[in-house]
């Protein structure tokens, strides 16, 4: 039988279903709000092991007060922010994101798959089927302009 993961935060605490991913500054998990299983979340948690003498990046905080002030439609929501430091272990900084389906890599990828099944003669499907490409710089764009603005 596999541990259940608990993570806690200041409003709630978040049971872990899966990794979806890692990388340079963290690792970011699928989770559900533990009052309210049907709020899926993604938990972005910064590593913050090789920074403790330091404290939190810059980097971090300054990703983390963009998205707490933006809301767009084509910008994922940041609901909440979290850091605490535990007697018995290293500081935790996390944010509590919107679960998005996939991220712009994997989006692209599975619109290629699908582009490729419909019209088998295309040799690059994304260059040639423009209408999706331009729909998602559009959203790509309109997202940008609103952080500029």
């Amino acid at each position: 039988m596999q541990q259940t993961t608990i993570i806690k935060s200041k409003t709630t605490n978040y049971v872990v279903l899966q990794d979806l991913g890692s990388g340079t500054y963290g690792r970011v998990v699928k989770a559900y709000d533990q009052n309210n299983p049907t709020h899926l979340v993604a938990i972005k948690l910064f590593h913050l092991e090789e920074h403790e003498d330091e404290g939190v990046p810059a980097t971090s905080i300054r990703e983390l007060d963009i998205l707490r002030t933006l809301n767009h439609p084509n910008i994922v929501d940041l609901y909440e922010v979290h850091y605490s430091r535990p007697t018995d272990g290293s500081p935790l900084l996390m944010g509590v994101f919107e679960l998005c389906a996939n991220d712009l890599k994997k989006h692209c990828k599975v619109h290629t798959q699908q582009l490729r099944e419909r019209y088998p003669d295309l040799k690059n499907p994304i260059a040639e089927h423009t209408a999706w490409a331009k729909e998602l710089m559009f959203q790509l764009l309109n997202g940008l302009a609103y952080c500029h603005a």
